[in-house]
């Protein structure tokens, strides 16, 4: 059974979709999904191979054990390669998708080494989800401050609990992955407008430069042409 619920994480509403059948996955993929070209998803998953999906309000869950086979849909919408997807080990998560379920992840970034590259703090390298959470965004997930809006659970053999916990995480992959690329984009700006400007300033003195060799050897010319030497050379 499907079915669409809502959260509260660290005061963003969440809405969570429990999907079991390939008709709910199609609709909720193009949903959510259908007018995004680019796109950064948080991805994980979780206990009994269940896939979670978030972006800013949305996170889906796929218990992939329920499905008799992998919709279509959710193929393309994981090999799309205009899709990040961003997570804490997520090389390993995608290599079980394609080795278990044939599912191919075509591009995927592990945000510890994003981190650790955007913010010049190589320790971050190898942290989990609670650190990186503090240091990218501020806020300490170790509380884990969710509240459950559930009208209808459906969750069968995936408990609210486990839905909830993993949605503050999945949900936090998004939010760092998107601050990480954010970050990583205006220091870039930064850094094109500095090389511009030290362009400029290396032409401006290549100019300037010029200019002085100019006036020296015109001030040359007319020391000469005013020395007593010329002018009796001349007459």
């Amino acid at each position: 059974m499907d079915s669409a619920n809502e959260i509260v994480v660290n005061g963003n509403r969440i809405t969570t979709y429990v999907l079991r059948s390939k008709e709910g996955i199609n609709g909720a993929l193009d949903f959510v999904f259908r007018d995004c070209l680019f796109k950064v998803v948080g991805l994980d998953i979780g206990k009994s191979n269940t896939l979670y999906l978030c972006d800013e309000f949305t996170c889906i869950i796929v218990p992939l054990l329920d499905l008799n086979s992998i919709p279509e849909s959710l193929m393309n919408f994981l090999c799309w390669p205009h899709h990040t997807f961003v997570g804490v080990g997520i090389k390993g998560k995608m290599e079980m998708l394609e080795t278990q379920f044939g599912i191919r992840c075509t591009n995927s970034v592990e945000l510890g080494p994003l981190a650790a590259d955007v913010l010049g703090m190589p320790h971050l390298r190898t942290c989990g989800v609670d650190k990186l959470a503090l240091e990218v965004l501020g806020f300490d997930l170790g509380r884990r401050l969710v509240s459950g809006l559930y009208e209808d659970s459906g969750a069968n053999s995936l408990s609210i609990q486990q839905a909830e916990f993993a949605a503050v995480n999945v949900c936090s992959f998004y939010q760092i992955g998107m601050r990480l690329f954010e970050k990583r984009a205006f220091n870039c700006a930064n850094r094109g407008r500095v090389i511009r400007s030290k362009n400029w300033l290396l032409r401006f003195g290549i100019s300037k430069s010029r200019f002085a060799v100019f006036v020296m050897i015109f001030l040359v010319f007319v020391r000469v042409m005013n020395s007593d030497e010329f002018r009796k050379s001349k007459f």
